[in-house]
Formats: structure tokens, sequence, C-alpha cells
């Protein structure tokens, strides 16, 4: 009887079945991430044009009340990159749930007319 379950089976691709969701939970995450690596590369990135690429930064100055060895206030400028002091878009994935349930319904004929059920399942679980 078992064996007669598996052969309604035989025509799936079980591999495929199950591994065609995480592939395309994968292809999205690549797809949310362009945005990300776009943001950083027009927001934070310098091309002077001369093969150098450089990072966007601000200068902050401060005296804080710091006084050199001539008496005078001296100001402490910062230069801090763009990235430092913006929030970067972040798409992703945190979570594939992927639940897969198979079922067979038959009849056999015999003098007593039995109903079969069958169910086999499985579920795939990721978390980040």
């Amino acid at each position: 009887m078992a064996d007669n379950i598996d052969e309604k089976f035989q025509g799936l691709n079980m591999d495929l079945l199950i591994s065609g969701p995480l592939k395309a939970a994968a292809d999205a995450q690549i797809m949310l991430s362009q945005p990300t690596a776009d943001f950083v590369n027009e927001v934070s990135m310098i091309d002077n044009g001369d093969g150098n690429i450089k990072a966007s930064t601000v200068d902050f100055s401060s005296d804080r009340g710091q006084i050199d060895e001539r008496q005078q206030i001296k100001e402490t400028v910062l230069d801090i990159p763009i990235l430092a002091i913006v929030k970067v878009p972040k798409l992703g994935i945190e979570e594939v749930d992927i639940t897969f349930e198979r079922e067979v319904k038959a009849s056999e004929g015999d003098e007593a007319k039995k109903n079969v059920d069958f169910s086999r399942g499985s579920t795939l679980k990721i978390n980040k």
C-alpha cells in the first residue's frame, strides 16, 4: 500500500517544490539589498572623475574651551563621514517560513471498498 502512495508522488519534483520558495526568498533578498547599496553610493561616495572614489564627509568644529600654548581658544575640527550621521535604509528578509504538505486520497476496490487517506508534511523555517 505504501508503495502505491509513493507512486502517486513520482511525477512531482519534491526538491523543486521545497527549494523553489527558498530560491525565491534569496532572489528577493538580493533585490531588496540593491536600494541600500545605491543609497550608500549616491549619498556617501564622491567620484572626482579621476578614478578615485572617496567617502563624503562633513566638517564639525568646536572650541570646547580648550586653550593652546599661546593662551588662545583652540578650535577642534572633526571630519565625520556622512554614513555616520544619516540613517541608511535597510530592506531585508528577516524570516522565511515554508510549510509544505502533500496528501493523497485514494480508493481501492476490494470486497470491503476501503478509503485511504495519507498525508505527509514538512516544515522548514529559517531565522536570521
